[in-house]
């Protein structure tokens, strides 16, 4: 996770997570070298291993990858073409056990270094999924970084939808980023426990600089990436709560926690919810912008973080998820 001579390293990333029905072979089973395809398609590879009674957690040479029975998750990050790796993993299931689909990108810092724009990687998707499927597309947030989102659900599939928790920070205090330095490994530990306590942690240090972790618990997962380049630096936390479970820690401590460690000068919260049974259809959205008078609802996690401000939230309906998205600013006020 560092930068060449060609280009800064682009921290913020992509994200992929495939969903297959329970009936489905489970991912878990499939031998180390269908992995490396996938992930090779998309131009990453594994760095080290782990796992628990849910969860294979793999870092690689781009961020992380999870997989459980019947679902994987891969983040990249640099100038990964992630969405090369959508066919390659649709092909490990069987195409009729297709639950849902997310794509995400995040606002790039060198956009200009990057292979493809999103909309490219939303019409691949769109034409590799066919009619199989209800499809939409969203841009969260406003200003110079925002997330485009591409979702997808297949009708009739049975769905085990799970929570989780995603905070973007641009501009982090290189201080801070300064602690997770291999030379300065036991902080790097110590803050990530802190954020996470009682996740069984799995580290990896960069050269030149660069952190990821990966953290299990409880069928849950962690997982935090700093990437502290002079231009463009960036830090990513993403917590996944276990299927029909809660989130194992305080995710609202958590955030504060994330936010008061890196003192970014920009934030963003995603926190995806399951629907209920009688939910809108997956293309159906709301979109409610801050200054909105309206109770927060528990999982608007952002909305309270001493020292910030909510610039913008929204709420939306995203394949089997609402999903609540807060844009925050350090506070102008004293």
């Amino acid at each position: 996770m560092a930068s060449t001579n060609a280009a800064p390293f682009e921290g913020p990333e992509k994200k992929l997570k495939v969903t297959f029905a329970a009936d489905a072979p489970s991912l878990r089973t499939l031998p180390r070298a269908a992995w490396d395809a996938v992930l090779g398609a998309a131009g990453a590879s594994i760095v080290s291993a782990a796992g628990d009674a849910r969860w294979d957690a793999y870092v690689l040479s781009e961020s992380s990858l999870f997989v459980s029975d019947h679902s994987a998750t891969l983040i990249t990050c640099g100038q990964t073409r992630l969405v090369e790796a959508v066919q390659p993993l649709l092909a490990l299931c069987p195409a009729a056990a297709l639950s849902q689909l997310l794509y995400a990108r995040k606002s790039e810092h060198f956009p200009a270094h990057q292979a493809t724009r999103f909309d490219d990687d939303a019409a691949l998707l769109e034409r590799a999924l066919g009619a199989r499927v209800q499809a939409g597309r969203l841009r969260l947030g406003q200003g110079a970084h925002f997330v485009d989102l591409f979702h997808a659900a297949a009708p009739g599939v049975g769905r085990r939808p799970d929570m989780t928790l995603e905070v973007l920070m641009h501009g982090p205090d290189p201080v801070a980023c300064a602690a997770f330095a291999r030379e300065q490994a036991p902080a790097a530990h110590a803050h990530v426990s802190a954020v996470g306590p009682g996740f069984a942690l799995h580290e990896h240090y960069f050269a030149p600089q660069g952190y990821s972790v990966n953290g299990l618990r409880d069928g849950a997962y962690l997982t935090l990436h700093v990437t502290p380049e002079p231009e463009g630096s960036y830090v990513s936390f993403e917590l996944q709560g276990p299927l029909g479970g809660t989130l194992p820690v305080d995710a609202v401590r958590a955030v504060a926690q994330l936010a008061a460690l890196f003192t970014p000068r920009s934030m963003e919260v995603l926190a995806y919810q399951p629907l209920p049974p009688e939910a809108s259809a997956p293309t159906a959205a709301s979109v409610a912008r801050a200054g909105t008078p309206r109770a927060a609802a528990p999982q608007e996690l952002g909305a309270d973080v001493p020292g910030y401000a909510v610039v913008a939230r929204e709420t939306h309906v995203a394949a089997d998820y609402q999903l609540v998205f807060t844009q925050l600013r350090p506070s102008t006020a004293p």
